[in-house]
């Protein structure tokens, strides 16, 4: 029995030391299962199961914090979740969307908004009725509420577009689209008709002016019509036209510089284009206001006589021909006016 006491004690003292070892433990555990070291409201047990930064509230930087993410189902270990260009912290006071790369479903990504300075929120930032994305595919300018592909409209144009007059025809936008015009193009002016009060006097004429009336260029940029504006004038004019009668012959000559201005989704372009006389030689006559050439192979032939004194002889006619200008070939319609003094 002596000998057996001390072995008994042994075993008791070792069972209590065991049980103590176990409750530190269990301590620790409830300890670390329970601290947030970097405040972030996960605890640094849920942390590095989770993959994030225990010592860093926002493990990836990008501006909300771990939690937020969770709460959000955002990516905490990835500053854009939705791959748009766009860190998830600054959608969230963007308050566009960090899980959808396009918040509008505009067809242009958040990023991309930024960057052009559209509305992530708006699928037509300037109200013309096509939006963003389909902007961006037409070259068009999404924040100018006359730059759009008038076939292109899908949804409504704002207010501050319906009374809008894009064309400066005196017509509000909304009203040519009732009337069925397009808002793009000049419409066709009343003129007063100056009678002429003379007849055409022969001899020679020389050209001092040519400029184009309601100017509409037409190009295709990948697969999509543009329709643009533009102004022309005239300068170095050395054309010279010489009259006879019985036979009415016309003999036409020289050469004047045209001055083309228009713009492009911002861009105002100026180019200067060696231009033939504006009638042709051949024959001529009068009929009902209207002088008529034959052989003219670069407009109508018909001329409408709108001034026609002993002096200055005013024509005008509707052209339609390509030019190369800006880099692309425009299809430009309008109405050319040319005015003659004689020699």
């Amino acid at each position: 029995m002596k000998n057996i006491k001390p072995i008994v004690l042994i075993f008791i003292l070792t069972i209590i030391s065991c049980s103590k070892n176990g409750q530190e433990f269990i301590s620790i555990v409830q300890e670390e299962s329970t601290k947030d070291t970097d405040n972030d409201g996960i605890t640094d047990f849920d942390e590095k199961k989770d993959g994030t930064d225990p010592l860093n509230a926002d493990t990836d930087n990008d501006g909300s914090n771990d939690n937020e993410e969770k709460s959000n189902g955002t990516d905490p270990t990835k500053p854009d979740s939705d791959n748009d260009g766009v860190n998830d912290g600054t959608e969230k006071i963007d308050g566009t969307d960090p899980l959808k790369p396009d918040t509008d479903n505009d067809g242009s990504n958040d990023g991309e908004e930024k960057t052009n300075e559209t509305d992530p929120l708006n699928t037509d930032t300037d109200g013309d009725g096509v939006i963003d994305g389909t902007e961006k595919a037409d070259n068009t300018n999404p924040l100018n509420n006359c730059s759009f592909v008038l076939n292109n409209q899908t949804s409504t144009p704002s207010d501050a577009w319906n009374d809008a007059d894009c064309d400066a025809d005196n017509y509000t936008n909304k009203e040519e689209i009732e009337n069925g015009t397009n808002p793009l193009v000049f419409d066709e002016e009343e003129e007063e008709i100056i009678e002429p009060v003379t007849p055409l006097e022969v001899g020679t004429w020389n050209l001092t002016n040519a400029i184009v009336e309601n100017g509409v260029a037409t190009t295709t940029v990948s697969n999509t019509e543009l329709t643009i504006p533009y102004e022309a004038s005239s300068t170095n004019e050395d054309v010279q036209i010489t009259l006879s009668e019985n036979p009415n012959t016309i003999i036409s000559t020289g050469t004047y510089t045209t001055i083309l201005e228009f713009n492009v989704l911002g861009t105002d372009y100026n180019e200067e284009i060696s231009s033939d006389s504006p009638l042709a030689s051949g024959s001529w006559e009068i009929n009902d206001n209207n002088l008529t050439i034959t052989s003219n192979e670069d407009t109508s032939g018909s001329y409408e006589i709108i001034e026609l004194t002993e002096t200055t002889l005013k024509l005008k006619t509707e052209i339609d021909r390509v030019i190369r200008a800006g880099g692309a070939d425009l299809d430009t319609k309008g109405s050319l006016i040319i005015t003659f003094a004689r020699q």
